[in-house]
């Protein structure tokens, strides 16, 4: 990860939004989601259906329902179409920079999103269809990365006082 990111802090948001949308599929099973490794990147499956990816230096994160219009601002949103989601359906393409500048206009349709992957119409928590592939070091990586930031934190409250 370090060699497709080597921005510390460029990285250390990509792990946390990963573990964010893990979190959310979680909720609905823990045999929902998989994350792959690649060479130049990494990509986070739900269900059938990817919903966050890095790869190539470019993020996509897929939303449900129309993202609100200050979100087209930066980077570009595509319709997208899953057979197995509800639509509308919109992927955010970017860089890392762009997602972190609109994350707080994008993170409920993603969140909506995982959520669907997740589950069947029924509700019932869905299997990904990528688990075969899952990297289960990426993701201890990421818990470390996150960890790291909320003993950073911890330590700054302790000095600051806030």
């Amino acid at each position: 990860m370090r060699h497709t990111c080597p921005d510390d802090a460029t990285r250390r948001f990509l792990l946390g939004q990963l573990l964010r949308s893990i979190s959310l599929a979680e909720q609905a099973g823990p045999q929902s989601w998989a994350v792959t490794l690649f060479e130049h990147g990494f990509r986070l499956n739900v269900g059938q259906v990817e919903v966050f990816t890095w790869l190539n230096r470019l993020v996509r994160l897929f939303m449900l329902g129309a993202p609100p219009a200050a979100a087209y601002t930066v980077g570009e949103i595509l319709e997208c179409s899953f057979r197995s989601l509800p639509q509308p359906q919109f992927a955010f393409y970017g860089n890392a920079r762009e997602l972190e500048r609109m994350l707080a206009h994008l993170s409920g349709p993603h969140a909506a999103f995982v959520q669907a992957a997740a589950t069947t119409a029924t509700g019932k928590p869905r299997k990904c269809s990528y688990s075969r592939t899952h990297s289960p070091g990426l993701y201890n990586y990421a818990l470390g990365f996150a960890g790291e930031l909320a003993m950073a934190r911890v330590r700054r409250r302790a000095r600051t006082g806030r």
